[in-house]
């Protein structure tokens, strides 16, 4: 699967095993990149940094089955329930998780910990 994420705000923290996407050179490589992946069936994790190549990989994702491409744009709250590997509950808003300063946490969840646990063992 080719996963692409479009990160603007350099939400998410930097995983060595992604691919990052945010010059024209970049997103030439990647584009090549892509395909190989395609012909070869092998998976890729892509971060890309700007909305335009993001659309492109969108467009490029149209030529092939739904099944291969999966494209999410990162706000706050997909943010850090990648960092923290927890479900953000609904009522937690973006603007709380910024003004809140979460993504700054550098939190280890215990297995079977949930959001509330988390802040409430960090915090209490």
């Amino acid at each position: 699967m080719i996963s692409i994420l479009l990160d603007e705000q350099n939400l998410l923290k930097k995983d060595n095993n992604d691919k990052i996407c945010d010059s024209d050179l970049d997103f030439l490589n990647t584009y090549k990149g892509i395909l190989e992946s395609i012909i070869n069936e092998k998976d890729i994790d892509l971060v890309v940094k700007k909305q335009i190549y993001f659309a492109w990989f969108k467009n490029l994702s149209t030529r092939f089955s739904r099944e291969i491409f999966q494209l999410d744009v990162v706000d706050p709250r997909g943010a850090l329930s990648k960092q923290w590997n927890v479900e953000i509950p609904n009522y937690v808003s973006n603007e709380e998780i910024i003004d809140s300063d979460l993504l700054s946490l550098d939190l280890n969840p215990l297995p079977g910990y949930s959001f509330d646990d988390m802040i409430l063992a960090h915090f209490y």
